[in-house]
């Protein structure tokens, strides 16, 4: 894990988290989409790679700044293991078809993501 940050609405309806790997050289971002007023599960989640995954952060930090009912914020692994430990702990709650096959295709690597994260928080 190189770096991980989380953003969402001020009234506490979703949140984010993205986490950037590196993996033998090759950068990739984790990012999941917590839906709390549908029970806290994971809404959606994705992969970045490359270029993009390295640049997602400051991406997100830019558009999160010009936004007055959003915050963005740094965390670090013990923040980013509750976080998403939690949501792990509750029902998957995709909606949209994009979502449903989203969360069917990387719910497996957020799984092993959150415990690799969880071993580094100690």
């Amino acid at each position: 894990m190189l770096r991980a940050w989380r953003y969402g609405d001020v009234f506490g309806a979703q949140s984010s988290v993205g986490v950037l790997f590196d993996y033998r050289g090759r950068e990739h971002a984790l990012m999941v989409l917590v839906d709390h007023l549908l029970g806290g599960g994971i809404k959606d989640c994705w992969v970045v790679e490359g270029r993009s995954a390295k640049e997602m952060r400051n991406t997100v930090a830019a558009a999160m700044a010009s936004e007055p009912t959003t915050f963005f914020e740094d965390i670090d692994a013990v923040a980013v293991a509750a976080l998403l430990g939690s949501a792990l702990t509750n029902p998957p709650c995709p909606e949209q078809a994009d979502q449903i096959e989203d969360v069917a295709n990387h719910l497996y690597l957020v799984r092993a993501r959150v415990d690799h994260v969880a071993q580094l928080a100690g």
